[in-house]
């Protein structure tokens, strides 16, 4: 009974060793913020970033350098879920602060950080009155949110894999060919992410959209959510935007993971897996059914089901883009969007 009780209890040591790792990687990633704010005409939230940044990065450093580990250290896996959701909480309770100095109170920059790195999409914030910088910051931490910040981690901090698997769950093992197998596959993992992103970037220039806000589109909806600066929805983007956000969106839905079959030329694999097809079925599935309903409401058949496959989308993928005024939809759509929601947020 007490080796069972000493086994469940969390080390404090594990806790400060692995959280510094986490914080260190955690300021890195967020000196992004500083860099956006060199296109605002006042640099004020540039130094605001990037102290804030440091700090983390000072105290993480700290934190990893002076708690010592012994090599057969092994995080168990109560440590890892305290350690992730230490993460999760000191990151947006540290840079609610700067983003608050955009003339936002403190407690509703932290709900847009939560909001952000949980890829929820929900604001409470008065759009037009805030700098681009602020949009480019949440889109960004939206995308290293659907990303997975302990995946992340997991890329930059491989020598301590042996450990740091548990934070992320990828797979399970401790052998030195697992070991190899958890960091090509964070790696590629990333990649693939990167790719994804970049593709939608491009894609986004080329019909038109501005650098800044292909930037912001193209992050939020690969990271399956929805940001836009000022007061705009997906409605305000012409037909071939709105399509490129869909189908990044949908690529973002697909289990990021599943890319490495790709890298691996596993296409058979990753055309017939199972997660895939469903994902694409029940987008089928909820534009065939939003579409009939919408054309029997009186609009006409190419736009039912053009908004009914947006519609979808969004709610299959959890992006929350809204192609329509959903107080104008019947309560059955509504109902068909609650499922498909549901599924997709399920997976």
């Amino acid at each position: 009974m007490r080796e069972e009780v000493l086994a469940l209890s969390v080390r404090p040591r594990m806790i400060a060793a692995y959280l510094g790792r986490l914080m260190l990687v955690t300021g890195l990633l967020m000196l992004a913020p500083a860099f956006f704010s060199l296109i605002e005409p006042v640099w004020s939230n540039v130094w605001r970033y990037g102290l804030t940044a440091l700090t983390m990065m000072g105290i993480g450093f700290l934190l990893q350098k002076h708690v010592l580990l012994h090599q057969k250290d092994v995080l168990q896996s109560n440590e890892a879920m305290v350690i992730v959701s230490l993460i999760f909480i000191v990151m947006p309770v540290v840079y609610a602060i700067p983003m608050s100095a955009n003339g936002v109170g403190y407690l509703a920059a932290f709900f847009q950080i939560i909001s952000d790195i949980t890829t929820t999409g929900m604001e409470v914030l008065p759009r037009d009155n805030l700098p681009v910088s602020f949009w480019l910051t949440s889109a960004w931490l939206q995308w290293i949110g659907g990303l997975g910040i302990t995946v992340l981690s997991l890329g930059l901090v491989s020598s301590q894999m042996l450990n740091i698997r548990r934070l992320s769950g990828v797979l399970d093992g401790d052998s030195q060919q697992q070991q190899v197998r958890i960091t090509d596959y964070v790696h590629r993992v990333m990649i693939a992410y990167f790719f994804i992103t970049l593709a939608t970037f491009l894609a986004l220039l080329g019909v038109g959209v501005s650098v800044v806000q292909s930037a912001i589109l193209s992050m939020a909806a690969v990271a399956t959510g929805w940001c836009a600066p000022a007061s705009m929805n997906i409605n305000n983007y012409n037909f071939y935007v709105q399509i490129i956000i869909a189908v990044a969106s949908i690529s973002g839905a697909v289990t990021i993971g599943s890319y490495v079959l790709l890298y691996q030329k596993r296409w058979r694999d990753f055309i017939w897996d199972i997660e895939f097809l469903l994902l694409l079925f029940f987008i089928a599935i909820g534009t065939a059914i939003i579409g009939l309903t919408l054309y029997f409401s009186g609009i006409p058949l190419f736009s039912a089901f053009f908004r009914a496959s947006l519609l979808a989308t969004s709610a299959q993928t959890t992006s929350g883009f809204t192609p329509v005024n959903l107080n104008t939809l019947s309560s059955f759509v509504l109902v068909v969007l609650i499922m498909l929601m549901f599924i997709g947020g399920s997976v």
